[in-house]
């Protein structure tokens, strides 16, 4: 069995993955919580964590796919949204 998300010491560097931040967005039944706990430590900086491109192209990827989310220019963001429904009719 491998580590908790939960037991992750303070003061680790750790890498993200993208699951982890849409078990977050969609919710997830099962570790959807226990990845918000994660996601909110990092935010106080308890645990440091690092994403990549690749990380954060596929979290809007998926994002645009499923619920038709436009990204927001990183420097309009308040660090708790990364993007924002596009309710634009398709013409």
């Amino acid at each position: 069995m491998g580590l908790s998300i939960l037991s992750v010491p303070s003061g680790t560097n750790i890498f993200v993955d993208s699951n982890i931040f849409l078990y977050v967005f969609f919710k997830h039944p099962v570790y959807g919580k226990a990845c918000h706990t994660f996601i909110k430590r990092i935010e106080e900086n308890e645990v440091i964590g690092f994403v990549d491109e690749f990380v954060l192209n596929e979290v809007f990827h998926k994002l645009n796919r499923d619920i038709n989310c436009k990204p927001v220019p990183l420097f309009s963001c308040s660090g708790h949204c990364c993007c924002k429904k596009d309710t634009r009719t398709p013409q």
